[in-house]
Formats: C-alpha cells, sequence, structure tokens
C-alpha cells in the first residue's frame, strides 16, 4: 500500500475555499451599491393610487419652516390637508409614523403643537429631525 503524497500518485483535490471567499466578498459588494445605483437611474413617472396593496408601513416627513409654513415631503400642506392623509391611511389599515424636522428658529411651543396634532390623527410614533454637532 502506498500513502498519499509518495511517488506514483498525486494530490487530486483542489482548494475552492479561496474561490468561495472571493465570490462572497463580491457578492456583498454588489448586494450594497447596486440599491445606490438603481436610485441614481432615470426618474420615472409612477401612476397615483389611493391605496397600494404593498404598502406596509408609512413614515411622514413633516417640515416646518422658519416663516411658519409647514411641509410634507417637501410639499407645502395645510393642517387640514395632513389630517385628510392620515386619516385616509388609517382607513386602509396602515401604521403611519412620523419624523418632525423643524427650523431652529420655530418655537417649541409650535413643534408640540404640531405633535400633539398627529397624536390625535392616530400617529403615534413621532421622532425629532436633528443634525450632529461636529466635534
Amino acid at each position: 500500500m502506498q500513502m498519499a503524497g509518495q511517488e506514483g500518485e498525486g494530490l487530486n483535490e483542489i482548494n475552492i475555499t479561496p474561490f468561495v471567499d472571493i465570490v462572497l466578498v463580491l457578492l456583498i459588494i454588489f448586494m450594497i451599491s447596486t440599491p445606490a445605483l438603481v436610485h441614481r437611474g432615470m426618474k420615472v413617472a409612477l401612476p397615483k393610487a389611493v391605496i397600494s396593496e404593498d404598502m406596509s408601513h408609512v413614515t411622514l416627513k413633516l417640515m416646518l419652516l422658519a416663516d411658519g409654513k409647514l411641509l410634507l415631503d417637501a410639499r407645502p400642506i395645510t393642517l387640514a390637508d395632513l389630517n385628510a392623509a392620515v386619516e385616509k391611511l388609517n382607513r386602509a389599515k396602515v401604521p403611519v409614523d412620523a419624523i418632525v424636522a423643524a427650523d431652529g428658529e420655530v418655537t417649541h411651543r409650535k413643534v408640540i403643537e404640531i405633535s400633539d396634532i398627529l397624536r390625535g390623527y392616530g400617529v403615534a410614533d413621532i421622532g425629532f429631525g436633528v443634525e450632529p454637532m461636529k466635534k
């Protein structure tokens, strides 16, 4: 009997571990970079729908400007319009939360007023937008 590695018999195995490692690293790189490439692509005018089947959660992005204007997703809105939008989502049984970003000149009273109005509309989770301080 001859042992592997002795004369006459070569090693017939290929180590694929480095190849698998490289493939997994490339997979991770593509998984991270693909969404960024898709979002930078061409703008598409999507059709409007009142209720969509795949809406599982909605985050309202509200901005309070220094001059007192209220913006929802960068569009001017009134409190009545906000009420109608949240009620429509509540009827569709879509969970709603909100992020309120207020200008530094906006009074604390106005921010609390908006958060109270949102809670009255059934929005349970409200976050407040801030910018991190530079050290």
